[in-house]
């Protein structure tokens, strides 16, 4: 799950209740989210990826990009883990949701602004290292 849309609400998801709202049966609850998800961040990478490579930016610099991303990651994971933990043990876990909730926003505006400091550094670089080449 991570990074991407851990409280929200996809677009399948809003059809999916409006469907439900409006058909008479319920359909099963899909199985294939984790797969989606997975897909979706690929596709997402790849987007990054191709525009990071689009201003020349070299596989190690891109690498060190999605470390950040891979870090907010695993912070975010720790905090689901501790939401799972808080909700089998806790009978009324909602201020520890609407705590964890708050967490997982700023650890989201946290990276994008990492993200966007990481690229500048990294073009200031580049462009110190063309000074030098001069």
């Amino acid at each position: 799950m991570g990074l991407f849309n851990f409280f929200g609400k996809t677009d399948d998801d809003k059809n999916n209740k409006n469907n439900n709202n409006n058909s008479s049966s319920k359909k099963p609850v899909s199985t294939n989210k984790p797969k989606q998800k997975d897909e979706m961040k690929e596709r997402l990478m790849a987007t990054l990826t191709k525009n990071l490579s689009d201003h020349n930016f070299t596989q190690k610099e891109i690498q060190e990009v999605f470390m950040i991303i891979e870090f907010a990651e695993a912070d975010i994971e720790r905090l689901k883990e501790d939401l799972l933990h808080i909700k089998s043990t806790n009978t009324n876990p909602t201020a520890a949701v609407i705590k964890i909730k708050r967490e997982v926003e700023l650890i989201q505006q946290k990276m994008a602004a990492d993200i966007k400091t990481k690229i500048r550094q990294i073009k200031i670089r580049k462009s110190q290292v063309k000074k030098k080449a001069l």
